[in-house]
């Protein structure tokens, strides 16, 4: 941790350390990834004559809440980085999403939010 990081930076207008709100979002944004998964694939299981079109559903919204849990993900390791409470940078999260959205969307935001869950312990003082 930066010797430099200053208590008051770690706390918005809303007495919540200033990654929260992101990270809110991400778990979020990650139920809906799964959720939207499963509706894609119980789509190719279940035979159906509208199963084309649920699929369609599950596949764009898939692809979109994939990119949400990025976003998501690297706005929050962001502010971990930059407060000192994370080695690796948030544009490491955008060059793996080009290079694979599908595990990064699903790998990133686990990683991440443990990296906040491991931020508000040592910013309360607790390791």
């Amino acid at each position: 941790m930066s010797s430099s990081i200053n208590a008051t930076n770690l706390v918005n207008e809303a007495g919540e350390y200033v990654w929260a709100k992101d990270a809110r979002k991400l778990r979020i944004w990650y139920a809906a990834l799964w959720i939207s998964i499963v509706v894609a694939i119980a789509s190719t299981v279940v035979p159906d004559q509208n199963t084309s079109a649920i699929l369609s559903v599950g596949f764009w919204s898939a692809f979109v809440t994939m990119i949400g849990c990025v976003v998501y993900s690297y706005r929050v390791q962001k502010t971990l980085k930059r407060l000192g409470y994370a080695r690796t940078g948030a544009p490491a999260i955008a060059a793996l999403a080009v290079l694979a959205l599908l595990p990064t969307a699903l790998l990133a935001p686990p990683a991440v939010l443990s990296n906040a869950r491991n931020a508000e312990r040592a910013a309360a003082g607790g390791g």
